[in-house]
């Protein structure tokens, strides 16, 4: 509605009806004004949101009380610090594969395991006879 009466007092003013133009403005001006008042009431400023770039979630980056809570609040969450503990694992068994540990410690669990068995690998095998029932 504001954009028609911008438009409509324009041509009225070329037109050369020069006191409906300024009705028209006068009441596109008002509107604009009423939109102005309405969204001031509505809208909140923020800072914005971010994404974690440890868990994926988002948290506000405003100053506001309620938005610093909540970012802190994000921060020391379980989810945060489950994916923070899952991604450190994560990064340390890469390091472990990168530098041969990994193959080592696996090398050394099969060794154990055979330790066990008498050095055989497949056990020890056993005679099965059945004894016949009376």
């Amino acid at each position: 509605m504001y954009k028609a009466l911008i438009e409509s007092s324009t041509q009225l003013g070329d037109e050369g009806e020069v006191q409906k133009s300024a009705a028209a403005m006068a009441q596109a001006q008002d509107i604009k004004a009423e939109i102005e008042d309405i969204k001031s009431k509505c809208m909140a400023e923020t800072g914005g949101e971010a994404v974690c770039e440890a868990c994926g979630v988002r948290y506000p980056l405003g100053d506001l009380p309620t938005e610093v809570g909540d970012r802190n609040s994000h921060f020391a969450g379980k989810t945060h610090e489950a994916y923070t503990t899952i991604r450190q694992k994560v990064n340390e068994l890469r390091e472990k594969k990168k530098s041969g540990e990994w193959e080592k410690a696996l090398d050394g669990g099969k060794d154990q395991d055979r330790k066990k068995d008498g050095g055989s690998g497949g056990g020890e095998k056993r005679s099965r006879s059945r004894q016949s029932r009376p």
